[in-house]
């Protein structure tokens, strides 16, 4: 009897004991969160499913007293939620949004905030809930104080239940003492020492100030918005961020659903997304920085960058969304885009955006074995508008052009800004290969646009008649890329611009295989110097007593590839590209290997070289020149440099320099095509020239020797003011060497006299007697 009577009292001390914990518990609770009403409630949930869940509270406590337990119905409740296995957060109007509730109504409770209790196998048997009077400002501590505790009171209470059921003191079910020191560990408290009440007796302490308002104080103040959400979507708390970021007060996120601040669709599929995601664990954003819309309290949306985490609290799934609002990056990034693929001028794609469109198209119509057809539109004299009236001039007049050609597009074309004063038009979808309908079409617009752009301009009151140039490639798809198309559209365009002003050149098969074979030329010449494919020829220069004075250095080129090459096919071609510099550099070394070779038969024969423009603006053409000197040990006397009108006027400043270092040096100069440039007597009176060379154009224009072509006699005259030589090339009949042998010309070189011819025939003419023509008079300058 005793021993029964003993274990008895035992699980009565026990049972007081815990009773004494839980109440001890509630109230650190209630303080701390200075709550107003504060219970621990169990669900009795019916049998069937149309009846209704009653809670009944175990620990009631008001205004920090305990007071009498009740009872009530949890639907149409916040404690519906907490039934629901869900937390429940409403940071103000409680009453509000459940009206039917009296005992929030009689409270005048603004914020309820509950968590479940739950069982062995995670289902909620009852509720831990706060409430207070006032709303709440940040809900953020509150849920994790109360998750924190749920399990431990949950441990309690079956502890509890288990001691009032048993018989047996030793079947308690539940270590208390592993209880005290969870929550030791928790709370960061030592476990050994003694507690009047219980371990919580510095919760308040140790947990709101040493760490809750520290990680509260750091989260506020970050640049970001952090919002958490429930596994349901309920917001449980959120940061002074997200409340600037989305405009609007704590208690207008807490509480609310998470899709309440994104736009639709998003915010109608939220609940689809959770629900996969949790069912099937269908992760679409979770740990992945996505880039959605938001919605303020206005209605006003705006972008934001969103990475969403998760973590685990009791056996609940937090999530934790860290939000950027990234309209200021948004906004640069557009900014970015119009300056990488607009004109800043026009407000028309650019040649960027013309590339990427070409690109898109050509693939499509290569699928579908189509043709692309797009143009290269050129304003013609546009150069001299802005030299006339001035840069902004020329501005308002390439956008008054945009707008003209934009005016009469359908929504099969694009307008594109290209370079300059030029445009590129695209046809958007392939072209079926004799598709007549789309040919009308392109030919229509084609003179439309010219028709709209020819309307007169009136430019500072003054009327002005423009004109544009067309370049247009049909062709297809399959025969070409991006790269080469470009290139094809800008010779299309030379050529429509070499036809006049105001024309349209469309490129045929035959062109396309010009330009093609320019373009294999065009590629081929370092590889044609690499192989030693080129050589030199000579046509000698004669005097009038009929002895050689000079000899016209002529470049050839045998490709193995191409065949034999003529100078006038290639060297235009070495001009564009540039590697007329490494050719021409090539042949003063001839030159000089020649000088050299003549030196060694003591012949003291002249040899006279082109020089490009493009050579002579090298910095250091000078000095490569004379290194070429010094290294074959030659005279600088014996090599005359021809240098053409159109090479004076790039730069006279800087020719002008280069010449007189040169001449100093005792290099001879000669003009060469004389006539057919930009002469000028300004150049011929300043510059160190000494010969000039009457082209083969005008010296075609005699006829026989009775003729008198003023042209030729002009520029022998004036030769002759200047005191320097006279070359006439071109000579092919015996009447135009006569003609020019009684005007009074020095020299004279021509098919007449010799054909271009090897280094070895020369060398060996050289040495011959020169009886090749009898010419009695020498003139004497």
């Amino acid at each position: 009897m005793v021993t029964t009577d003993t274990t008895k009292q035992t699980k009565i001390d026990q049972l007081q004991g815990n009773t004494n914990l839980l109440n001890s518990l509630m109230s650190k609770l209630h303080q701390s969160l200075k709550a107003d009403i504060s219970y621990i409630a169990r669900f009795k949930k019916p049998a069937d499913k149309d009846g209704a869940t009653i809670a009944h509270t175990i620990l009631l406590m008001h205004q920090g007293n305990i007071t009498d337990n009740i009872s009530f119905v949890t639907e149409n409740t916040p404690s519906q939620e907490i039934v629901e296995n869900r937390n429940c957060v409403i940071s103000n109007a409680a009453t509000e949004l459940h009206p039917d509730d009296q005992f929030l109504k009689e409270n005048h409770i603004s914020a309820f905030i509950g968590v479940p209790i739950r069982d062995a196998k995670g289902e909620s048997v009852g509720s831990i809930s706060v409430l207070f009077k006032d709303k709440l400002s940040a809900t953020s501590r509150v849920i994790s104080m109360l998750y924190k505790l749920s399990s431990q009171i949950s441990d309690l209470l079956l502890n509890m239940s288990q001691l009032e059921q048993s018989d047996d003191s030793n079947e308690s079910g539940v270590d208390l003492t592993r209880w005290n020191d969870e929550i030791s560990r928790l709370f960061n408290l030592d476990p050994n020492t003694q507690h009047d009440q219980s371990p919580l007796s510095h919760f308040a302490d140790s947990f709101e100030h040493s760490h809750a308002r520290y990680l509260e104080s750091i989260i506020d103040s970050l640049h970001d918005a952090i919002i958490t959400t429930d596994q349901y979507g309920t917001i449980m708390s959120a940061n002074k961020t997200a409340e600037r970021l989305f405009d609007c007060d704590i208690s207008d996120l807490v509480g609310h659903k998470v899709s309440s601040l994104m736009s639709e669709p998003y915010a109608s599929l939220h609940k689809g997304f959770m629900q996969n995601y949790l069912e099937q664990g269908d992760n679409i954003i979770l740990g992945k920085p996505q880039e959605l819309p938001a919605k303020r309290k206005g209605g006003q949306e705006f972008p934001m960058e969103i990475s969403i985490s998760e973590v685990e609290q009791g056996n609940e799934k937090i999530f934790i969304g860290i939000i950027r609002d990234i309209s200021e990056r948004k906004k640069a990034k557009d900014q970015i885009y119009e300056l990488a693929y607009f004109d800043s001028l026009t407000q028309l794609p650019n040649r960027i955006s013309f590339e990427r469109d070409v690109l898109d198209v050509l693939s499509r119509a290569k699928l579908a074995h189509g043709n692309i057809y797009c143009s290269l539109l050129n304003i013609d004299r546009f150069a001299q508008i802005n030299l006339t009236y001035g840069k902004t001039t020329g501005d308002f007049v390439l956008k008054k052009i945009a707008r003209r050609i934009q005016s009469v597009l359908t929504r099969s074309f694009r307008l594109y800004k290209n370079v300059a004063d030029s445009f590129f038009l695209l046809y958007r979808a392939p072209i079926s290969p004799g598709d007549r309908s789309v040919e009308r079409e392109i030919k229509l617009l084609e003179n439309s646009i010219q028709g709209t752009v020819s309307s007169q301009l009136s430019l500072k009151g003054n009327p002005q008649n423009l004109t544009m140039s067309i370049g247009a490639l049909n062709i297809q798809a399959s025969e070409i890329d991006h790269y080469k198309l470009i290139r094809l559209l800008e010779f299309s365009e030379h050529r429509a611009k070499a036809l006049g002003q105001n024309s349209c050149f469309s490129l045929s098969s035959k062109e396309k295989a010009l330009f093609e074979r320019r373009t294999l030329i065009s590629h081929s010449i370092l590889k044609g110097m690499e192989r030693n494919e080129f050589y030199v020829e000579l046509q000698p220069q004669y005097s009038r007593s009929g002895n050689i004075v000079c000899s016209e250095v002529l470049i050839r080129w045998e490709s193995e590839e191409l065949g034999h090459m003529p100078p006038a096919e290639f060297i235009p071609l070495a001009e564009k590209n540039g590697d007329i510099v490494s050719l021409g550099n090539w042949v003063i070394n001839q030159a000089c290997r020649l000088l050299a070779e003549l030196k060694s038969r003591n012949n003291d024969s002249k040899i006279a070289i082109n020089i490009s423009g493009k050579q002579v603006m090298q910095p250091n053409f000078c000095q490569q020149l004379m290194q070429s000197l010094v290294e074959w040990d030659v005279k600088a006397e014996n090599l005359i440099l021809e240098i053409t009108e159109s090479t004076l006027v790039k730069d006279v400043d800087r020719v002008k320099e280069q010449m007189s270092y040169l001449a100093d040096h005792g290099f001879s100069f000669s003009i060469d095509d004389f006539g057919t440039g930009y002469s000028s007597l300004i150049y011929l009176k300043e510059l160190p020239i000494d010969e000039l060379k009457i082209d083969r154009y005008f010296v075609d224009e005699i006829k026989d020797a009775t003729d008198d072509v003023s042209i030729v006699n002009t520029i022998i005259e004036m030769a002759k003011a200047l005191k320097i030589r006279t070359v006439a090339e071109g000579i092919e009949k015996e009447g135009q060497l006569t003609y020019l042998m009684d005007r009074g010309c020095h020299y004279f070189q021509g098919f007449l006299l010799s054909h271009p011819i090897s280094e070895t025939k020369w060398l060996e003419l050289l040495t011959e007697p020169k009886d090749y023509f009898q010419i009695t008079e020498d003139y004497q300058i």
